[in-house]
């Protein structure tokens, strides 16, 4: 089954691309894998409430796909790209969908073994 990954955080904007994968998924009957990074905490009560946090925001994301099978993923990671790119080595994802974020473009996207495919979120007029 095809997987695509869709990588969410804290913010509003990273969600512009759930529509986009789950009209995706449907279409290619795939498999949506939602998936949160987050920080190393440096006690066992932060960490706690760290995963509690990623999972939420997992929750929050997959509810509002309908009709695909999703799988929810947290990970921790100094390096939210790093997480990512590993989570797709280690998920098999074929595709990811992510969110354009003009302000933090990173290099290391062009080193991801799966396609990318960037969402925009569309400016009201």
């Amino acid at each position: 089954m095809i997987k695509i990954l869709v990588p969410v955080d804290r913010t509003a904007a990273s969600r512009t691309a759930l529509p986009v994968a789950n009209w995706l998924a449907r279409e290619m009957h795939a498999e949506i894998v939602v998936l949160s990074v987050g920080e190393h905490p440096e006690t066992p009560k932060e960490s706690g409430e760290e995963e509690e946090q990623l999972q939420r925001i997992v929750d929050e994301a997959a509810a509002q796909l309908h009709d695909v099978r999703v799988q929810r993923r947290v990970r921790k990671s100094g390096d939210p790209v790093r997480g990512i790119l590993d989570a797709i080595a280690e998920n098999g994802i074929d595709l990811v969908v992510r969110q354009l974020t003009p302000v933090r473009r990173s290099r290391s996207w062009h080193r991801a073994p799966s396609p990318t495919t960037s969402c925009e979120r569309a400016s009201s007029r």
